[in-house]
């Protein structure tokens, strides 16, 4: 069963300043509603980067939360980018998950959706 949810919480090439195309597709099919705080840490993986929880308040990931217009057409679309549904070889290099952040703007907390990574960090740089 998926919990129903229109936000996304993103941090790397889906941000609005990546020329990535589904950057892009995301921008099209949904509204910024502005910056935000993610408590984790985040690592390089590739040519793109990761994020893992912490429970350590200086572990902070900056990025944004959008309203998915369409959450229920988009997000499977977004889970095969991120290669966090089944089709994958387990374990999924992501998965998507319910987690609060903070918005920046007035510090309210909110309900997003975010992709984790799920694999090992130990062999990763940490980028934050």
């Amino acid at each position: 069963m998926t919990v129903p949810c229109e936000l996304l919480f993103v941090y790397g090439s889906l941000l609005s300043s990546s020329s990535h195309p589904m950057a892009r597709q995301l921008a099209d099919a949904a509204t910024l509603v502005g910056t935000a705080r993610f408590h984790g840490r985040k690592y390089r993986v590739d040519w793109y980067s990761g994020v893992v929880p912490s429970e350590t308040v200086k572990d902070v990931v900056t990025g944004e939360v959008y309203r998915l217009h369409d959450a229920a057409t988009l997000l499977p679309l977004l889970d095969v980018y991120e290669e966090a549904e089944p089709a994958w070889p387990a374990p999924a290099e992501y998965r998507r998950e319910l987690r609060q952040v903070r918005m920046a703007r007035g510090g309210s907390r909110v309900t997003c959706w975010i992709y984790l990574y799920n694999r090992p960090v130990a062999p990763l740089e940490r980028l934050q």
